[in-house]
């Protein structure tokens, strides 16, 4: 997909584009704002304590552990808690320390050793760049501490006071539609032999997913094997006559599944499972792990193309971080089909529970999907996804040629005009956001007319008078995403910036509230190609 920003012609006014606005701090008189963050390296970390921070007024008000502040998770391993310093209570003395999540289980609370931190103006005092914690006189674990402060004007913070409060009310008194309907996580646990599409799909549900603004995470088990026994096991290791190959990987499964849902009770809301889970037993495992904390949908990628297969096969020896040390393809190949019918030994296809089954989607050629036992508004959104979107990795060269698609403003179909011999196509939904009442208005005259609508942060939530915001421009965007998924040629969009944020925030798999501050250059193409291991972009500049 290539993508370019139309110029506007009347660059001096707010006509709907979101130019860049300069900000005037006055570090002198701001208030400190600091986030401190924490971060563990095991990756199959125990599950059942939490970071929290304790201290000296007035950051939690004491010393008493049953008080202290828990720390956001922001990642699989990283933690993080932001805050305001009140004037004139610069010098902070706190320490970390890690509390169960479960009030009534045996693990205690574990205050890290060493002295007193000290925050002293924002920055820490000392070498105090690890977090050490005892758990007994044989475990130890270890944080690395990270901290950011930042001078911010009172102005800046009673705006994005506003922007909370606004949060704290529903969803559809901000007049975002609720779609949060499902209150009880969603597991997708991804079926199917090796080689027939499962990480490539379970990465672009996840995209598509985390675009709408639910929070989703992609659990690859390989990766979890890898890091508990190494990435150069050979095909012996999956035998299923291997007894300790079996109970190693049942092992890693239930490790990864224990993690995923650990993540769920703290907040996520769907979790892609992303294995073979090719055996009735394993599933069964699986539900049972689940039982009373979510629900287990099975995502199932059959494939009956040899020539796909093929081609699947020798992409995974290139890029499978599991022949990364191999340096004969050949060898490399043989194994890997030894492992594949290893599988296919034991392979048992979904029949129980809720399943949605999709045969030879991959192929790129129509296909078709089979559905059991589906219900509620998150598992709808996942087969309408799975049943439109196109699931082929690389292209044919005899396929057709690219086509334009513009937004419906003059703007861009004179930018496309150039252009010939090429299929045009002019979208509604790629117009301009919708600036309402502050329509040609420059920041300036907003400023002076409208100082309280100025003055809004959150650029993500917030709506111009009788406008958009940057969530309903998202919400318009579906179904041009979808179309983008379902084609098999390039595309070229020439839209605005604004909407071009949010497109490019879809395929760069960029958090929801980065999209308004994404840089989108003028007279720019953006090429992105879409693969199982990412994005691969390249920026070609039209006026250098």
């Amino acid at each position: 997909m290539g993508t370019g920003a139309s110029k506007r012609t009347d660059d001096g006014s707010h006509g709907g584009e979101e130019p860049e606005e300069e900000e005037h701090l006055d570090q002198g008189g701001g208030q400190l704002y600091v986030s401190l963050k924490m971060e563990n390296n095991y990756k199959l970390k125990k599950s059942e304590v939490l970071p929290h921070i304790f201290g000296s007024v007035p950051l939690v008000g004491s010393w008493d552990a049953s008080k202290a502040l828990s720390m956001e998770r922001e990642s699989t391993s990283m933690w993080e808690l932001s805050f305001v310093v009140p004037p004139n209570h610069e010098t902070l003395d706190f320490k970390f320390l890690l509390k169960p999540r479960n009030n009534n289980a045996p693990v205690p609370c574990v205050v890290e050793e060493g002295p007193n931190r000290q925050l002293i103006g924002g920055a820490l005092q000392g070498d105090q760049r690890l977090a050490i914690f005892r758990l007994n006189s044989d475990e130890v674990l270890e944080y690395r501490v990270f901290i950011k402060a930042d001078r911010v004007s009172p102005f800046d913070l009673a705006a994005s006071w506003r922007a909370y409060q606004d949060n704290l009310r529903p969803s559809a008194v901000r007049g975002i539609p609720d779609v949060s309907l499902d209150t009880v996580p969603e597991i997708g646990a991804e079926v199917g032999l090796p080689a027939r599409g499962k990480t490539f799909t379970a990465a672009k549900l996840t995209r598509y997913l985390r675009w709408l603004g639910h929070d989703t995470k992609h659990f690859n088990i390989g990766k979890y094997r890898r890091l508990k026994h190494g990435a150069n096991q050979t095909a012996d290791f999956f035998r299923p006559d291997n007894p300790e190959g079996m109970e190693a990987r049942n092992e890693v499964a239930a490790l990864a599944f224990d993690d995923m849902v650990s993540w769920m009770q703290e907040g996520g809301q769907v979790g892609i499972f992303d294995a073979t889970n090719s055996s009735r037993k394993r599933r069964n495992m699986l539900m049972k792990l689940a039982e009373g904390k979510c629900k287990i949908i099975f995502l199932e990628t059959l494939c009956n193309d040899e020539r796909i297969i093929e081609r699947n096969i020798r992409l995974k020896i290139q890029q499978s971080p599991d022949y990364a040390e191999q340096t004969d393809f050949e060898a490399g190949l043989q194994d890997f089909k030894s492992r594949l019918a290893y599988y296919e030994k034991v392979y048992e296809p979904v029949e129980e529970g809720s399943y949605i089954k999709m045969i030879d989607m991959v192929s790129g050629h129509g296909g078709q999907i089979q559905v059991n036992n589906i219900s509620g508004y998150l598992p709808g959104r996942i087969v309408f996804f799975l049943k439109l979107a196109n699931f082929v990795e690389k292209r044919l060269k005899s396929e057709r040629a690219a086509s334009i698609w513009t937004s419906t403003l003059q703007r861009t179909i004179l930018t496309a005009s150039p252009i010939v011999g090429f299929p045009k196509i002019q979208w509604r939904a790629l117009d301009e956001i919708n600036a309402g009442a502050c329509d040609g208005m420059t920041y300036e005259e907003i400023q002076k007319n409208m100082p309280n609508e100025a003055r809004n942060k959150d650029k993500l939530r917030y709506r111009y008078p009788r406008g958009e915001s940057y969530l309903d421009v998202i919400q318009r965007l579906e179904p041009v995403i979808i179309e983008l998924e379902r084609q098999r040629a390039p595309v070229v969009v020439i839209s605005h910036q604004a909407v071009l944020r949010a497109l490019y925030a879809y395929f760069a798999d960029r958090p929801l509230k980065e999209v308004p501050h994404i840089e989108m250059p003028l007279h720019t193409i953006i090429e992105i190609q879409m693969g199982v291991t990412g994005v691969q972009e390249k920026r070609y500049k039209l006026m250098d």
